[in-house]
């Protein structure tokens, strides 16, 4: 703003024609980087007493013209890219190349040239994608998906793929929730990670996956025939993410009706560890009252099962407990090793009755000491064989062991000697 008159003005002309040619310069820079209002500001900014000032104008000039000209070459390429007319996308690369030879015009040359590739590579992706799905099997389906996303979303074509990707996005996630349904979970996670690449369902698959993966949790949980702390965690671990299902979601009526279910379980399941709990103190009175608690879960819960086998186990261990003196009391009378006392064992054990806990132990018993007995009521007459044959009266010795039962104690021995 220094008039000729002022006393620097002289001296400040070099530096004003040096920082004109630097602004010019990095206006050059901004059009050609595609951003003419930009540079058409920098031009605004050299004063018209700098000797840069007319040669400044001039270029801005010439950007206008070469902009105007190539937004007609470029707005018709562009029409011709979403009609897909490549030979007429084609000719404006060329049209374009002849308004001139700088740097931005051939950036726009390569842009355009660029985007036509981009756009054929798309319609040639979108044509295998289409070809797969066409066969409707899910796992083609998934294929197709991940070939229609690899389409670069600044083309056209880009958004008639995305009616393809929606539509078969939708239908993979109904297959998902037909697994779902089917418990098979797995299957239902990888359909619906099939569908994430599609952002217009990427948040639909996500819960879907949050459903599935809630409801391995809580199968883990329920699947477990010893109860612990861990599982009560993992089944509230899995209400917790169900409840990240939005109202919005098509899945928030099978996460809430989960959620509710769960819940029950819980509760259930709680009960069934107390139940436990109780039952480890091996006491009648302990195991009757966890039988009590056990009995409490409902029928149809999944915790029902396990319920049904404790308490099972635990009436098998009251019957134990029970009955345990009786066999004590005969292996106390057993010890003497007497007819009478063995047969007292004996009548002792018999009063544990049939069908239960301890009956095939004293079955057992009772063989053992209703052998001892044959043997005792047996082993002088076989004794008096053993000493006929061994003074060689053979037929004697034979006539005497063939005095021993079939079924009794002694018999095997005997026949095997009558043999010899």
């Amino acid at each position: 703003s220094w008039s000729s008159r002022h006393p620097l003005y002289y001296e400040a002309q070099p530096l004003v024609k040096k920082w004109s040619r630097i602004v010019l310069q990095a206006a050059q820079q901004q059009f050609q980087d595609n951003h003419l209002e930009a540079a058409r500001s920098l031009i605004g900014r050299i004063p018209s007493s700098s000797p840069v000032y007319p040669s400044a104008r001039a270029a801005l000039e010439r950007w206008h013209q070469q902009w105007s000209r190539a937004e007609v070459v470029l707005a018709k390429a562009q029409q011709a890219l979403q009609q897909q007319d490549w030979t007429t996308a084609a000719a404006q690369v060329r049209a374009l190349a002849a308004l001139g030879n700088d740097a931005w015009q051939a950036h726009q040359v390569q842009t355009l040239a660029q985007q036509i590739r981009r756009e054929q590579q798309g319609q040639a992706l979108l044509t295998q994608a289409v070809a797969m799905a066409a066969t409707g099997d899910r796992h083609q389906l998934g294929k197709a998906m991940r070939r229609a996303s690899q389409i670069h979303p600044s083309t056209f074509i880009h958004g008639r793929a995305q009616i393809y990707l929606d539509q078969w996005s939708d239908r993979l996630l109904s297959l998902g929730l037909q697994q779902w349904y089917a418990s098979e979970l797995t299957q239902a996670i990888t359909l619906a990670r099939s569908v994430t690449p599609n952002p217009n369902r990427t948040k639909t698959a996500q819960q879907l996956i949050w459903l599935s993966q809630a409801r391995q949790m809580a199968q883990q949980s329920l699947s477990s025939w010893r109860t612990s702390p861990d599982q009560l965690v993992k089944l509230y671990q899995a209400m917790m993410l169900a409840n990240r299902i939005s109202p919005d979601s098509p899945y928030y009526g099978q996460a809430q009706s989960s959620i509710t279910t769960w819940h029950g379980y819980l509760g259930d399941l709680a009960k069934l560890q107390t139940a436990e709990i109780t039952g480890r103190l091996q006491r009648i009175d302990s195991l009757k009252l966890a039988i009590a608690q056990a009995q409490q879960i409902p029928l149809g819960d999944p915790v029902r099962v396990r319920a049904q086998t404790l308490i099972a186990h635990w009436r098998l261990t009251i019957e134990g407990l029970e009955d345990r003196p009786l066999l004590v009391q005969a292996h106390q009378l057993a010890q003497s090793s007497t007819i009478p006392n063995l047969q007292a064992a004996i009548a002792t054990a018999q009063k544990i009755e049939l069908n239960r806990a301890l009956r095939h132990q004293a079955q057992s018993w009772i063989y053992i000491w209703r052998n001892q007995i044959q043997a005792m009521e047996d082993r002088p007459l076989w004794q008096r064989s053993q000493q006929l044959a061994s003074q060689g009266h053979l037929a004697q010795a034979i006539a005497q062991a063939l005095g021993i039962a079939p079924g009794r104690a002694l018999y095997g021995e005997a026949q095997a000697a009558i043999s010899t």
